[in-house]
Parts: C-alpha cells; sequence; structure tokens
C-alpha cells in the first residue's frame, strides 16, 4: 500500500528547490555584476561623469538559466570603450588646425584626455578581472549547500 500524496509533495520539494537554486543564481549572477561593474568603473575615463554615471545593469533568466549584462546608457560609451587610448593622460589642447588652414572647433584647452588611470576597453578589463579574482568566492557564497 503506498502513501497518499507523495507524488505531490515530492513534486513541490522539487519546485521549492528549483525556485531555490535560481534565487541563488541571479543573487550570485547580481553580486557578480556589481563587483565587475564596480571594476570597470574605477577603468572608465570620467569625462563630466555623465559615462560613469549612465552604468547599469540587469540579469534575466535565459534557456539554460539566468544570465546578466552591466551596460553603459550613455551614447557615446561604444566608442570610448573602443578607443585606442592613445591620448591618455596627455593634455587637452585645441584640435589645430586642416592641411588647408582652417581651424577644427572644440578643444577646451583645459583637463586631459582621459584619466591617468582610465583603459581602453574598460568593461571587459573590469568583468575580466572580476572573473579571475572573485568568481570562485561569489559562486561558493551562493551555491553553498
Amino acid at each position: 500500500m503506498g502513501v497518499k500524496g507523495l507524488d505531490s509533495v515530492v513534486g513541490r520539494l522539487k519546485l521549492t528547490f528549483n525556485d531555490a537554486k535560481g534565487k541563488n543564481t541571479e543573487a550570485a549572477i547580481t553580486e557578480m555584476l556589481i563587483v565587475g561593474g564596480a571594476n570597470a568603473e574605477i577603468l572608465t575615463p570620467a569625462d563630466t561623469g555623465n559615462l560613469r554615471q549612465s552604468q547599469g545593469r540587469q540579469t534575466y533568466p535565459g534557456a539554460n538559466g539566468w544570465a546578466g549584462s552591466v551596460f553603459y546608457g550613455a551614447y557615446y560609451a561604444g566608442y570610448v570603450n573602443r578607443a585606442s587610448g592613445k591620448l591618455k593622460g596627455q593634455p587637452r589642447g585645441h584640435f589645430g588646425a586642416t592641411r588647408a588652414g582652417v581651424a577644427f572647433g572644440g578643444g577646451t584647452g583645459k583637463g586631459r584626455y582621459w584619466d591617468p588611470a582610465a583603459e581602453p576597453h574598460f568593461l571587459e578589463k573590469g568583468m575580466e578581472e572580476m572573473a579571475t579574482d572573485m568568481a570562485q568566492l561569489i559562486l561558493k557564497k551562493h551555491m553553498a549547500v
């Protein structure tokens, strides 16, 4: 004679474990995004602060579990991220003139191009630094039984 309701209890237990696993996974991904984003912010050029202030993150369920991303909302973020950085730390001067002798506009003459501490590909480098230094610790913390 079988136990009544056992299948129902086992089913609810599986749902509870899956729900807890999903919440732990989302929490781990969120923490990794926070740490990676903080690393990237340190390497982000400090223009007027707009670029740094436009950083955001999101988590979302994917086909194979939870996923997440760190992004910059400033329209020029991708260009700055991919810039070579060859002017890094140099004083901001006037842009000069064309071969025809016509002066370019712009160039405030104040401050420096990039920060001396900023890096090209700051977002990738910030996330890579998190992955090598912190990812295993974060996963152990959230996935420990």
